[in-house]
């Protein structure tokens, strides 16, 4: 008897968990949209634009500093999905999002849905997403 209460304490849970991590997801979105577009209006306001890309990237790159590192951003259920987020970085996540960022304000684009189509470029073999083989696996 006390068996079948914990498994169903338990299925309660992993249902509580996979519904909050699901609606969490929603929200990494619209927090890593508003931290790209301060960053933005960050380097518009300051000029940072007319740097040289090397020195852009290295201004955008200070203002990402104290982003907590997150192993495993880009790891996921289901079908891979380009996954973009700005409140964890790990170092390939990072350089990623500086050089996207940089090179977007340079050709003049900005946005969320802007820097995750560029990382798509980067990212993914050929620029296309197409499956977790298409990946590119740094060493």
């Amino acid at each position: 008897m006390i068996r079948r209460g914990v498994v169903g304490v338990m299925v309660v849970a992993v249902a509580v968990v996979s519904v909050y991590a699901l609606s969490q997801q929603g929200s990494t979105d619209a927090a890593s949209a508003g931290r790209v577009e301060r960053l933005e209006a960050a380097a518009r306001d300051s000029s940072w634009v007319r740097l040289p890309l090397g020195s852009l990237m290295t201004r955008l790159g200070r203002e990402l500093l104290g982003t907590p590192y997150v192993g495993g951003t880009l790891e996921g259920d289901g079908p891979e999905v380009c996954r973009v987020r700005l409140d964890g970085l790990d170092c390939v996540t990072f350089f990623e999002t500086v050089l996207n960022l940089a090179r977007n304000l340079k050709l003049g684009m900005s946005g969320y849905e802007r820097l995750r189509d560029s990382i798509v470029r980067t990212r993914y073999r050929a620029g296309r997403l197409d499956g977790y083989t298409s990946r590119l696996h740094y060493t």
